[in-house]
């Protein structure tokens, strides 16, 4: 008796196992065949801008998937690659449930300007240094930035045998640390309303106030702007705040230990 109950709780689990064998198989097939109908979509990043919505995060994924929305077929790695290689995407997560649903979180890439040149048309640049295009849907409130053509070529890196960081030139990785700094200080994000790079390749800002252009420094010094603005500062709060802002046309702090206005 004893050795056939053995037999018998050995027959038991066996089943036991057999079923749950069988339904984990019958459970990932249903979900396999599963359609996703349902969408979670956020759009996150930079708050500010509204490049992206949830309707392009849609259209992106009917491009990526051509109407097939079986849970199987969806390829979340896919997705991914092709949110991330989106012009105003910065990063991208995707992920899907059992229950139906794809979870889609896009964060917007940081616009920080927009470079303009004659012939050449304009692009904005982003926190990261990249060059991101206008958008027909919006247009971002950033810092304009002009130049010529030639600069514009390699800046952007289209121009033949451009080099976007050349020493010797106006840096982009430069451009864009000074245009952070400017955006971040309180004083000077509202003082500036817009820089040039002129044909001397100097660093030109037009103040909101008055009438005075500021020759900042030479492109190629860019990256010790602070030491610039220091001497900008100092002369603002001794100079300008008695004689007034219309009182020179030009303000020059390129040069070390000197300030040169021209009325």
């Amino acid at each position: 008796m004893e050795g056939t109950s053995k037999r018998t709780d050995a027959i038991l689990l066996g089943v036991i196992a057999l079923l749950l064998v069988l339904g984990g198989w019958y459970g990932w097939v249903r979900s396999d065949e599963t359609v996703l109908k349902d969408f979670e979509i956020t759009v996150g990043g930079d708050r500010r801008h509204r490049f992206i919505t949830p309707e392009n995060v849609r259209s992106f994924v009917d491009s990526v998937c051509r109407g097939n929305m079986r849970y199987g077929a969806v390829r979340v790695s896919a997705l991914e690659e092709y949110l991330a290689s989106r012009p105003y995407v910065d990063s991208t997560e995707v992920f899907k449930d059992l229950n139906g649903t794809l979870h889609l979180f896009v964060a917007q890439s940081r616009p920080l300007f927009r470079l303009s040149a004659p012939g050449c048309g304009s692009v904005y640049v982003n926190d990261r240094a990249a060059i991101m295009p206008l958008s027909r849907q919006y247009t971002a409130d950033v810092i304009p930035i002009t130049c010529d053509s030639s600069v514009f070529r390699r800046l952007t890196g289209t121009g033949k045998n451009s080099k976007k960081n050349a020493s010797d030139e106006v840096n982009l990785d430069n451009l864009v640390n000074f245009v952070d700094w400017v955006e971040r200080n309180s004083f000077w994000s509202n003082q500036i309303t817009q820089i040039n790079i002129n044909d001397r390749r100097e660093i030109e800002l037009v103040p909101r106030a008055g009438s005075e252009l500021v020759v900042l420094c030479d492109g190629e010094h860019l990256g010790g702007f602070r030491e610039n603005i220091g001497k900008l500062n100092t002369f603002y709060r001794r100079e300008l705040r008695t004689a007034g802002a219309d009182k020179y046309r030009i303000i020059n702090v390129k040069y070390k230990d000197l300030i040169v206005c021209t009325k």
